[in-house]
């Protein structure tokens, strides 16, 4: 008989199909030169946090221009330029990381680049 604890389950997310898209909108532009893993850690931030009662559970409002610079750079998450065949490629993308399973971001709720932060000298070691 099997003694371990079971695991916490992680809430459901209930987004829609225009929730999925602004979520892409925002990963492309933050992951501008990083791979699938760099799209993937921001995927797992956001939803982390659409998942935490530290944050608003609504994704227009965890996508904040005061949060995600790309927002604030274009003054909407619409606004934000994507290519569609790109936009479709990274949600088939996004796809394939939900039905992983695995948290990219290992449970963070922020994210740095550490290049970009230095070179801002806003690298305070989080």
């Amino acid at each position: 008989m099997d003694q371990s604890p079971k695991p916490k389950l992680r809430p459901k997310l209930r987004l829609s199909y225009d929730d999925l898209k602004k979520i892409e909108r925002v990963v492309n532009e933050e992951a501008k030169g990083e791979g699938v893993a760099g799209r993937n850690a921001i995927r797992g931030v956001i939803f982390n946090r659409l998942m935490s009662e530290r944050f608003p559970n609504s994704v227009d409002e965890v996508l904040s221009p005061k949060e995600f610079e790309p927002v604030g750079k274009y003054g909407s998450i619409d606004k934000i330029p994507v290519d569609e065949n790109i936009l479709n490629e990274r949600l088939t993308e996004m796809a394939d990381y939900i039905q992983y399973g695995k948290d990219a971001s290992k449970g963070s709720t922020f994210f740095v680049n550490k290049k970009l932060a230095k070179k801002r000298k806003t690298d305070f070691g989080g």
